[in-house]
């Protein structure tokens, strides 16, 4: 294994890590907030429930923006390093693209030569998926629009609530962290100028779409 991915796995297990103990703080808060809401339904009758925002839904988002920076912060060093090696001018940013997550794709693909064949498309767009809960938690709070909900439906594990909040289950964290650590190992599995030397003679630098 060479250093980037033993330096990505080792981000993955700490984050693990560090879910597994916030699982089990939740879980713990969980007991306590079920034993206080026959108090709070009594004190506040039928408005509550759709109201109510329970730890859960401050914990989980919390681990999604994780997953999304710890992604995000591998893609951008993959990048740079891809620039640093062929001695490129232009940034991943100086491409076009419909977001950052997409601006990384285009450039490992036309600087790195990575074909995104079938699995590899499939991991990209799950985490696109991703970057759009985040930003959702981001820029929102967590909350829909009702002509957003079609967008969030087909996502395993992920369901938006009548309240119009995105609820997060824990296999969709896990699956995701997962998902997102395999997408960078295969990205730097399928070409070996980031874990070798290689000179940059001759390389053809193409004209950026």
């Amino acid at each position: 294994m060479s250093m980037i991915e033993a330096r990505i796995d080792l981000d993955y297990k700490n984050l693990k890590k560090y879910f597994e103990k916030m699982f089990e703080v939740l879980e713990n808060s969980q007991k306590e907030e079920r034993e206080k809401i026959p108090e709070a339904h009594s004190m506040y009758a039928t408005s509550l429930p759709d109201t109510c925002i329970s730890i859960s839904h401050l914990m989980k988002p919390d681990m999604v923006i994780n997953i999304y920076s710890y992604l995000e912060f591998w893609l951008q060093k993959i990048c740079l390093l891809i620039k640093d090696k062929n001695n490129l001018t232009l940034n991943f940013n100086d491409i076009k693209g419909n977001n950052d997550f997409h601006q990384y794709r285009k450039y490992i693909e036309i600087y790195f030569g990575l074909q995104y064949d079938k699995p590899l498309k499939k991991m990209y767009d799950d985490l696109d998926k991703l970057r759009l809960i985040r930003n959702k938690f981001i820029h929102n709070g967590g909350y829909v629009q009702d002509n957003e909900k079609n967008k969030f439906k087909d996502i395993e594990y992920i369901s938006v609530e009548c309240s119009n909040l995105i609820s997060i289950e824990k296999e969709y964290i896990c699956l995701t962290l997962e998902s997102a650590k395999n997408y960078l190992l295969c990205i730097i599995k399928n070409n070996k100028m980031l874990t070798c030397s290689r000179t940059s003679a001759g390389m053809h630098t193409p004209t950026i779409p």
